[in-house]
């Protein structure tokens, strides 16, 4: 038969994890059953005519994506099955900003300052005023100059991996 998955629990995991065991779960699974992540044969437990294990390894939780896991049945009367995504997140890197709020004077200037951690090579901190122009400027650096009309300005804070490592 053609087999048919249902569902992958888990069906997700984050960047960076080491191995993880994932249930396939379906219809037709043969104890002859392959199973590909990404197109990349790993080695299936048949478990029953419904379930199949893989797991997966560093290598695939190494980058965010979304990764078709397909299984496939011998020939005769076999074939694949339409693919399911699992889908591999990255990781959002903690950011301690300080101070967390300031009051400014118009045309006054504030510096923020802030860390990145947990990140592999180092972040740096990129900074904007939510409202735009109109609600000030803030430079790379985390110097805020507020605008000459008060008011309550929103600044917020990202992050890159730092290109130089």
């Amino acid at each position: 038969p053609v087999p048919t998955i249902s569902d992958l629990p888990p069906n997700s995991a984050t960047v960076g994890g080491t191995s993880l065991p994932v249930a396939i779960n379906g219809t037709g699974f043969l104890s002859s059953s392959t199973v590909t992540f990404n197109g990349i044969a790993h080695s299936a437990t048949f478990v029953s005519s419904s379930q199949l294990t893989i797991t997966l390894n560093t290598a695939d939780l190494s980058t965010p994506g979304s990764f078709p896991v397909v299984v496939t049945n011998p020939a005769p009367g076999g074939g694949a099955s339409q693919p399911v995504s699992f889908t591999v997140t990255a990781v959002s890197p903690p950011i301690v900003i300080a101070p967390t709020s300031a009051m400014v004077l118009p045309g006054g200037v504030q510096s923020f300052g802030g860390t990145v951690t947990n990140v592999l090579g180092g972040g740096v901190l990129s900074w904007t005023v939510q409202e735009g122009p109109v609600g000030g400027t803030i430079g790379s650096d985390g110097t805020y100059t507020a605008p000459a009309k008060p008011g309550t300005y929103h600044r917020s804070e990202g992050t890159r991996l730092n290109s130089s490592h």
